[in-house]
């Protein structure tokens, strides 16, 4: 098993305006960027449990793929993430006990700046 893994992607409107349906979270912060710049902000900013969910996809499907699961998070939002930025992802797996990880992971923007950092706790099936 490869004990680091890195991928780009960004969030756009599109998935913005999903993740608001799905999660009924319609605050403006995420949603209109004329509000988000009134208050401070560059531009509208991606939700968080999105851009979670977005890595949780990657742990599930990639890396380290089939059969892992999420037992504990610890992510700490440093600095906002705004919608269309490019978005780098570096994990790596800590091995523990048995099936049992810990990950280490960083989020850097397009400007590799630290945006975000996490340490989760997996369950790795086989």
């Amino acid at each position: 098993m490869n004990e680091y893994h890195q991928e780009s992607f960004t969030i756009g409107k599109i998935e913005m305006l999903e993740f608001a349906q799905i999660s009924g979270d319609y605050n403006p912060l995420h949603l209109d960027s004329e509000y988000s710049i009134s208050q401070g902000f560059r531009d509208s900013i991606v939700y968080g449990a999105l851009v979670i969910s977005r890595i949780s996809g990657i742990i599930a499907s990639k890396f380290p793929g089939p059969g892992t699961v999420i037992g504990s998070i610890d992510w700490k939002f440093i600095s906002p993430i705004y919608v269309n930025q490019m978005l780098t992802v570096k994990m790596k797996l800590n091995y523990s006990e048995s099936r049992k990880k810990l990950l280490d992971l960083e989020l850097l923007n397009d400007l590799g700046e630290l945006v975000q950092e996490a340490q989760l706790t997996l369950f790795i099936r086989k």
